[in-house]
């Protein structure tokens, strides 16, 4: 007796307070699981990514980025080559090196621009800097990693410039740091693998 949720799902969208349909979407889904019995604490990764660990892991990954863009750059090719993928896509794109700039494994915007680009990172001396496209958005000392976790912090939380992980990196994000099991959807299924070789 198969009963289709659209007709009562998309009402309960209408009704949540959020103008993100995003989030729209997943207070209805939070509306129907509640009904069911289901109450999972869930928390925004948008919330997660403005935390002090989440700066700690950006540091992290900032301060040693040449090294991991070749393991990551290393494991997710490995992954294309043991499942013959033609796509430089799939799992992940590579990252890229453009002279002194080396891309990283997030994403950034500004607030009221509309389209997310890649991060990427220059060390100069003792300065590290961060560009989205042309645009700068911070430039912090690199040699101490307290000072590198404060400029890092100060800028996820005032809110003027996002800063979020992509597929793998959430993933590597979550494992690492929130939770020790993470189940993910068929197509995230995809990622552990690559990311089970960038933690090793």
């Amino acid at each position: 007796p198969f009963v289709p949720m659209l007709h009562s799902f998309w009402p309960e969208a209408l009704r949540q307070r959020s103008p993100l349909l995003g989030e729209r979407l997943a207070g209805a889904r939070r509306a129907f699981e509640r009904r069911w019995g289901c109450r999972n604490l869930e928390v925004p990764l948008s919330w997660l990514e403005s935390t002090p660990t989440f700066a700690r892991f950006l540091g992290q990954v900032l301060h040693n980025l040449p090294r991991f863009q070749r393991i990551y750059n290393g494991a997710i090719q490995a992954y294309r080559r043991r499942y013959r993928l033609r796509s430089a896509l799939h799992p992940a794109p590579d990252l890229a090196c453009a002279g002194d700039w080396l891309e990283t494994p997030f994403w950034a915007w500004k607030t009221g621009q509309a389209l997310r680009q890649g991060l990427w990172a220059a060390r100069q001396g003792d300065r590290l800097w961060l560009r989205t496209g042309t645009d700068l958005v911070l430039e912090a000392p690199a040699a101490a990693p307290a000072h590198l976790l404060d400029s890092l912090l100060n800028l996820l939380q005032q809110g003027q410039v996002k800063i979020r992980t992509r597929a793998l990196t959430t993933t590597l994000f979550l494992c690492l740091l929130v939770g020790e099991l993470m189940i993910h959807g068929l197509g995230g299924g995809n990622y552990d693998e690559a990311v089970d070789q960038i933690m090793a």
